[in-house]
């Protein structure tokens, strides 16, 4: 039986940032990938819910109502990174508490983001 692979969300406005994950995150990982703006339909993206891992600029709204089920229940588990450029101290902190999985600074978290990638997408749940 064939492997089916993973699919991870990335949400970002910019299509650079989306270009840049593409090809220096995710260059040899075995995931795929789906590139989408805040000015999709997320709640209906959302609700079809055919990924497993969201990477995702920083919107407090978006991880509060994710978290809270309003995009449906399996999102509530599912793991969401934070891939930003804000780093005032204590920012992490307040991105954990709100229900960010991983909080990682750019532009210099490649590996980093690498890193928390696969161990969400490689654990067994």
């Amino acid at each position: 039986m064939d492997k089916i692979r993973k699919t991870i969300l990335f949400l970002n406005a910019n299509q650079v940032s989306q270009e840049l994950f593409r090809k220096k995150v995710l260059c040899d990982l075995p995931y795929d990938i789906i590139n989408i703006s805040f000015t999709t339909n997320i709640e209906e993206l959302f609700n079809q819910g055919n990924f497993d891992l969201i990477v995702s600029e920083y919107d407090e709204e978006l991880i509060k109502n994710i978290r809270a089920g309003e995009f449906g229940y399996k999102l509530i588990e599912m793991p969401v990174i934070l891939f930003t450029g804000i780093c005032y101290e204590g920012f992490a902190k307040v991105c954990l508490s709100l229900g960010y999985s991983d909080y990682i600074k750019f532009p210099h978290g490649d590996e980093k983001l690498r890193k928390a990638i696969q161990k969400y997408l490689n654990s067994e749940k």
